[in-house]
């Protein structure tokens, strides 16, 4: 049935929605709807920017105004699912929606209609009632019911309501032929009422009264339908009508009831598969030469499904339907030809008046005029005596092609006029063209789309072109090999022709040459298959901007980036870089994804090494101000999401000032709403960024970058990270502040590994650095450092004068570092038994950090209340102060000071139990929650004491056995951490 497809779809028969394959998703504003209605309206022709403004505004458009629909397609293309992100194009005046890619639950209900009206014709009304009733199921409402009423809008409702009306009328059909007459009445006198003057209905509903042996209301229906036509349009009902009346008067008809035909009939064919084509219409053969295509390449792997859809697309619809015309679509190196080339192969027989081959670019890439294809097949096709004039030309390659049976294959099209040019009108011919971008403008064309292969499918090709069986000796090496080829079909064929050709090679041996000395580039070129110049001539049709912004992404590295990168590398308005954006994904040159929400374009990893050439060629002064402005922007904001943080220890210093950047507002906005998920969706990309500033030598702005991710990393506990991307800003990092920050910063990293000597080495070369270049509140926490190291190495006594030092120096300025810092001397004092001393100055912490509303801070220090007061025997304080802590550090969602929290509680309920309380349950469950959550965040020897804690429960239950193996497992993640 129509509503059984799975695939994504928009739904305009109602509210304008998007289906993903499972529920109705709703699309954003009225103005976005109203742009998305008039593509749709207008589907599959492009729509102008400066109609869509109209549509959006009327006559009365702002300023702003394409700009804004700019910024409503960008949306509408994340609000499409991600296997449909393509079927918004962008036009050389506007933009498409590809009815190919993407359908509307219209277009289901008119294949509906369709069927329905087949199975009528093969007098099958069960089969049609199902359908119909499939149809119907497909309106939620009115067409564009959530839509301003636009011009173009209105008049594809029209068309929609009309459309109901006709499923509607089939559907009265099927009651008809099944005899269900009395049923029929209804719904038909309801129907008609609405519609007064379709004589169609009226008709049926004469019939279902008479056969029902109502003939004098059937007579009535007729008198009134005739009054209206002759009063109110000055006509007499048509013949059709009239013969029943006139049958109905004589008694003709029948009243009798048929038994109901093909009631166990086999399921109605679907929608979404019409009934099968017509049989090719026979046409004798010409005597003339039968050109044929270049052979295909012998190796064709993977691509089954494609080949078998392509095959399916291509297959005659008899005379009297428009011709088939295939468009296989496909980024560079992903085997366009070589699959057009075996289709063509396969259809052979369909077309034997011959085979033609035309390509649509020159050598240098440049397209070729519709008029000289249209030369060039009818030379290829062998036809005498062609016309002069190019219109004369083209409608005897019409006449020709509608008359025989011929395929053509237009290799590397362009555009839509080339299409448009050797397209069959009609008959047993067929176009199958090749090309980089989808063509939307192409007329009455299915399309299939080609992307990299599967990773078992590029080895068997590498393993085909190779031959010899190194490639099954390797598996593991073949696997990396096609990995590193981006799994695309013309560098696998290259890379395999190379090792074919040096039989001293394994497999490891050609990868290692591939990826050393950044030889991917040169690795990927053989005689023809040369996977660089097949991206150079997708890159020339596009514009300038576009061209430009493909070789500067390479500066974002092998990274998924946010559209605003493309505005920074360009420097241009968001609307602009959005524009060429739709260039290279329309192109196959970038790859789309989405994280959060957020779309994100990336090059393939095997298009990176090319596009770093090509961005080396537009030489420093494109490139530099570029690359800073990417850089200064990621800075920027990583430092206003982190304002947006909690107050945090680590709060990075700011080194020099780099490029003045104007921050992208929607990211701003996204920082706003939540500065921690901001963080997890861009943190590949911050991360990235940190190695792409040391790559190309911006050395403060690597150290910014690093410090400025501390108190994220620290908030999630990415020590991992933490500590990758501080190795890269360690090996480029030379100015003191910088150095200063990355020490103290590692300091903190080793001290959560529990690396005391590493810890207070870093801390002391920190405390001299920062002391060299006066940088007050660096002084004091490299002081906390080192005041830590002291008291876990059993020197409280050394640690309170460094810290009572640290607090003198931040309190005036900074109350967030001194509530930190109170918190370090409580720890000490506690340490010394001091514990009166350690509540008094935890409550001192606890006020300064209400007073700069430091929720975690004040979660901190009250942890570490309920560890003193479980030291003073007050068990009960410490577990409602915990309680306290648990609900903010929940709030923040830290996972790391949850676990703290829940090592705490383990202890305290596990040292006031007996051997049968309840406690010990619940101090086991603690414990274990925080050891997993430790273990997980890679401190170890967080995870170590609470497993030795585990131990001591299970000691306490009297399982020996058990603790044994608890406290083995610390003493393993000591030893790993040592």
């Amino acid at each position: 049935m129509p509503d059984d497809d799975p695939r994504p779809h928009l739904g305009v028969l109602g509210p304008l929605q998007v289906h993903d394959g499972s529920a109705w998703r709703t699309i954003g504003s009225p103005k976005r709807r109203a742009v998305l209605a008039a593509l749709v309206a207008r589907a599959p022709h492009p729509v102008s920017v400066e109609t869509l403004v109209r549509e959006v505004w009327g006559d009365a458009p702002p300023a702003s105004a394409r700009t804004q629909v700019h910024g409503y397609v960008l949306h509408l293309r994340r609000a499409l699912p991600a296997c449909a992100a393509d079927a918004l194009t962008t036009t050389t005046t506007g933009y498409a929606l590809d009815v190919a890619t993407l359908g509307t639950d219209a277009d289901r209900a008119e294949r509906g209609l369709v069927v329905a009206r087949a199975a009528l014709a093969a007098s099958d009304p069960v089969g049609a009632a199902q359908v119909v009733d499939g149809a119907r199921g497909l309106w939620r409402g009115d067409p564009f019911e959530d839509v301003v009423a636009t011009p173009v809008v209105r008049a594809r409702v029209e068309r929609l309501a009309e459309l109901r009306r006709e499923v509607e009328e089939t559907g009265f059909a099927a009651l008809l032929g099944q005899g269900l007459h009395a049923e029929a009445v209804g719904p038909l006198t309801r129907h008609l009422a609405a519609h007064p003057v379709r004589e169609h209905v009226c008709a049926q509903l004469m019939t279902a009264l008479h056969r029902t042996g109502r003939q004098a209301e059937a007579l009535q229906v007729y008198r009134r339908l005739r009054r209206v036509l002759v009063e109110e349009l000055g006509v007499e009902p048509c013949a059709e009508v009239q013969a029943l009346h006139h049958e109905i008067l004589r008694g003709a008809t029948r009243a009798a009831r048929p038994s109901p035909r093909r009631a166990a009939a086999a399921p109605a064919p679907s929608a979404a598969a019409p009934a099968s084509p017509p049989p090719d219409v026979p046409a004798a053969p010409i005597s003339r030469p039968r050109p044929r295509v270049p052979c295909a390449p012998e190796a064709l792997v993977g691509r089954e499904e494609e080949l078998a859809e392509v095959v399916r697309r291509l297959r005659p619809r008899g005379v009297c339907a428009p011709a088939p015309v295939v468009v296989v679509h496909g980024g560079p190196g992903t085997g366009r030809t070589a699959l057009a080339l075996r289709a063509a192969s396969a259809v052979a027989d369909r077309h034997p008046d011959g085979q033609a081959y035309l390509l649509g670019c020159e050598f240098d890439g440049s397209p070729r005029p519709p008029a000289e294809l249209v030369a060039e097949l009818l030379v290829q096709l062998a036809i005498p005596d062609l016309p002069g004039s190019a219109p004369a030309r083209a409608a005897l390659l019409r006449a020709h092609l509608h008359e025989r049976r011929v395929l053509v294959v237009l290799d590397d099209a362009v555009d839509g006029d080339q299409v448009r040019a050797v397209a069959p009108t009609g008959g047993a011919s067929a176009l199958l063209v090749t090309a980089r971008h989808h063509l939307s403008d192409a007329p009455g064309t299915a399309r299939v789309a080609l992307s990299a292969l599967r990773r078992a499918d590029a080895v068997e090709l590498l393993d085909r072109v190779v031959g010899d069986g190194r490639v099954g000796a390797e598996p593991g090496a073949a696997a990396d090999l096609v990995e590193r080829c981006g799994r695309l079909p013309l560098a696998v064929r290259a890379v395999g022709g190379r090792l074919a050709a040096r039989p001293g090679w394994s497999v490891q041996t050609a990868l290692d040459r591939l990826v050393e000395n950044d030889r991917l580039v040169e690795g990927m070129r053989l005689g023809s298959l040369d996977l660089s110049a097949c991206v150079g001539r997708a890159l020339r049709p596009l514009t300038p901007g576009a061209r430009r912004l493909h070789a500067l992404l390479a500066l974002g590295g092998p990274a998924d980036l946010p559209a605003w990168a493309a505005a920074a590398l360009l420097d241009v308005a968001p609307a602009v870089a959005d524009g060429h954006l739709d260039e290279l994904v329309d192109a196959h040159l970038l790859t789309t994804s989405c994280a959060e929400g957020r779309p994100r374009f990336r090059l393939d990893d095997v298009l990176l090494p090319d596009a770093a050439q090509r961005c080396a060629g537009l030489g420093a002064t494109v490139v530099d101000p570029a690359l800073d402005r990417l850089l200064a922007t990621w800075l920027e904001l990583a430092r206003q999401a982190t304002q947006a943080l909690p107050p945090n220890p680590f709060a990075p210093p700011r080194g020099e000032d780099l490029a003045e950047v104007s921050t992208p507002a929607e990211a701003m906005e996204q920082v706003a709403a939540g500065a921690l998920g901001w963080f997890d969706a861009e943190r590949a990309g911050l991360l990235a960024a940190v190695r792409t500033a040391a790559r190309h030598d911006r050395r403060s702005t690597c150290w910014q970058l690093a410090v400025a991710l501390v108190p994220y990393l620290d908030a999630r506990a990415h020590l991992v990270d933490w500590a990758q991307c501080h190795d890269v800003a360690d090996g480029v990092t030379d100015e003191p502040l910088g150095r200063a920050a990355l020490l103290r910063s590692r300091a903190q990293l080793h001290l959560y590994h529990s690396r005391m000597p590493e810890a207070a080495r870093c801390a002391d070369e920190a405390l001299e650095l920062f002391e060299s270049v006066g940088h007050e509140r660096g002084v004091a926490m490299a002081l906390g450092a080192r005041a830590v190291c002291h008291r876990l190495t059993g020197r409280p006594d050394l640690a309170l004068p460094l810290l009572r030092r640290a607090v003198r120096i931040v309190t005036p300025t900074a109350p967030a570092a001194a509530a930190h810092l109170r918190w370090g001397i409580a720890r000490a004092l506690a340490d010394l038994g001091e514990l009166d001393a350690a509540v008094a100055e935890l409550e001192r912490a606890r006020r300064l950090a209400r007073e700069v509303d430091d929720s975690h801070r004040e979660a901190v220090v009250l942890r570490e209340l309920a560890v003193v007061h479980g030291r003073q025997g007050r068990p009960a304080r410490a577990l409602a102060a915990l309680g306290e802590a648990e609900q903010v550090f929940e709030g923040l969602g830290d996972e790391r000071c949850l676990a703290h929290v829940s090592r705490v509680r383990g202890q305290i309920l596990s040292e006031r139990a007996d051997r049968d309380s309840e406690d010990l349950e619940h101090a086991a469950f603690a414990l274990g929650r925080a050891a997993s959550i430790f273990d997980r965040g890679s401190t170890r020897p967080d995870a170590a004491e609470c497993l030795r804690g585990l131990a001591r429960v299970e000691l306490a239950r009297g399982s020996v056995a058990a603790a044994r193996a608890l406290q083995a497992r610390a003493d393993e993640l000591d030893a790993r951490s040592a």
